[in-house]
């Protein structure tokens, strides 16, 4: 499972994009039992709500099936909204627990460069 879904959307290259800043970095430990529950809550629900999360920027989602880890990088506009979203993860255990998500690690980073399309 590899989702990139930045700020555009598929809307086209006239979609303004906003300057990332900083990022949250998590690490997820996946049951490999609730796969398909744990894409289609990420299409149906995750991806939806972090795109409405104050000051987003872009994400990533993706997958190590051989480790049953899923590492995601958030960007956001400013550091505030990097700590946020990331408190709001980390206060999120129970629902991840009930699809086989456990939280390893999730910190806020700079972001020093990007590139894009």
């Amino acid at each position: 499972m590899q989702k990139c879904r930045g700020a555009r959307g598929g809307q086209g290259h006239d979609a303004v994009m906003t300057t990332p800043t900083h990022a949250s970095l998590a690490i997820f430990r996946m049951d490999p039992a609730h796969e398909n529950e744990q894409i289609a809550g990420l299409n149906a629900v995750i991806v939806p709500g972090v795109r409405r999360a104050p000051g987003f920027v872009s994400g990533c989602w993706t997958l190590d099936r051989e480790a049953n880890r899923s590492t995601v990088l958030i960007s956001f506009d400013s550091l505030e909204s990097a700590a946020a979203f990331a408190e709001d993860v980390r206060s999120n255990a129970d629902n991840q627990a009930m699809v086989g998500i456990e939280l390893l690690s999730i910190t806020v980073v700079e972001v020093v460069a990007t590139a894009g399309a």
